[in-house]
């Protein structure tokens, strides 16, 4: 049976084929530019049916083995993987925390542009693979199934002009279109870090002067570990309670006691008959090694029953609305304050 090391020297070895060819490609022409061009197209097909299937037999690998063994292999997945797909804007800020966690502002707004900026073909071809990838195309899935679930409810509840909390909001590029395309609301920005409020913030604000939309943005700093039960209005400086909650981004983030405890405490700055639209990492996720392993992004995945027990166990929601992403990598959920 294939071991996760034999599958990473599998990988690192397609990887060595991959930047002979460019080295001989360069070699060869008078027209760099072209070459790397050519170089892109020619290998984003094999790269991804042979990177997708690495990565699928490794992530069925990681589930086998103990955490300890697993901890000690991954520095030798690293040290193979590394020197090529750090070439990668996107994967290098995955890899280094810049800002002192995974999946900053930065790299969400990467996930959503969804188009690598390396200067070198090879950190573009695998930029490109990673941006590509199940858990990216389910990331940025988020906002088109939150603006369907937004505007149902605005028309169902006759709410004309909402009162909207983005929590963990990160750079909020899912209400930052929505407003785009014409939404009008009352929005409150949350985060525990003061650059992604402020980047966020600046964001929505050239979109709603931009437009010339009516609504109106606040940012507060707020960490959910720090959420006191039932004070969520008074935290978040709130005059009314909100009557839409997003949380796209921060439950993989928490243990199940946590998720209970933090969303117990934000149903309470929730309307009755209020909206909670949440999501969280899935499985079975044929990426986790690439995640994991090579970009140290480590997140807790809840299958579809998990996450709906976990909602539940808040005693706050009713008609849990459960969608799965097509990669079977992200599961979301809309929800009714009761």
């Amino acid at each position: 049976m294939e071991t996760l090391n034999t599958l990473s020297w599998q990988m690192y070895e397609f990887l060595r084929r991959m930047e002979g060819d460019w080295h001989q490609r360069f070699a060869e022409t008078a027209d760099p530019v072209g070459a790397a061009e050519a170089f892109g197209r020619d290998w984003k097909p094999t790269a991804t049916d042979q990177l997708d299937a690495l990565f699928a037999a490794m992530s069925e690998q990681m589930d086998l083995l103990p955490t300890e063994e697993l901890r000690r292999q991954e520095a030798g997945v690293r040290m193979l993987l590394h020197p090529w797909f750090l070439l990668s804007p996107f994967c290098r800020r995955v890899v280094d925390w810049p800002l002192g966690y995974p999946g900053d502002y930065r790299a969400v707004e990467m996930v959503f542009a969804g188009r690598e900026a390396a200067t070198t073909p090879i950190g573009n071809v695998l930029g490109n693979y990673t941006l590509g990838t199940g858990p990216c195309e389910a990331h940025r899935g988020r906002a088109g199934w939150a603006h369907a679930r937004i505007d149902e409810w605005l028309v169902q509840s006759g709410t004309k002009r909402p009162h909207i909390l983005s929590f963990a909001c990160g750079p909020e590029v899912v209400l930052r279109r929505w407003v785009q395309a014409g939404g009008v609301a009352d929005i409150t920005l949350a985060d525990h870090d003061t650059h992604a409020l402020s980047h966020a913030g600046r964001q929505l604000w050239k979109v709603i002067r931009g437009r010339g939309n009516a609504s109106t943005v606040r940012g507060v700093e707020a960490n959910a570990l720090h959420m006191p039960g039932g004070d969520a209005l008074t935290l978040l400086g709130a005059d009314r309670p909100y009557d839409v909650v997003t949380v796209l981004g921060l439950l993989d983030y928490l243990d199940d006691a946590q998720c209970v405890a933090f969303l117990g405490s934000l149903c309470s700055a929730l309307r009755p008959g209020g909206l909670l639209l949440v999501s969280n990492v899935s499985g079975p996720n044929r990426w986790r090694a690439l995640m994991e392993l090579v970009g140290g992004w480590r997140v807790v995945h809840r299958s579809p029953d998990r996450f709906l027990e976990v909602l539940g166990r808040t005693e706050r929601l009713a008609d849990l609305d459960l969608t799965v992403h097509s990669s079977g990598t992200n599961v979301y959920v809309s929800g009714i304050r009761s």
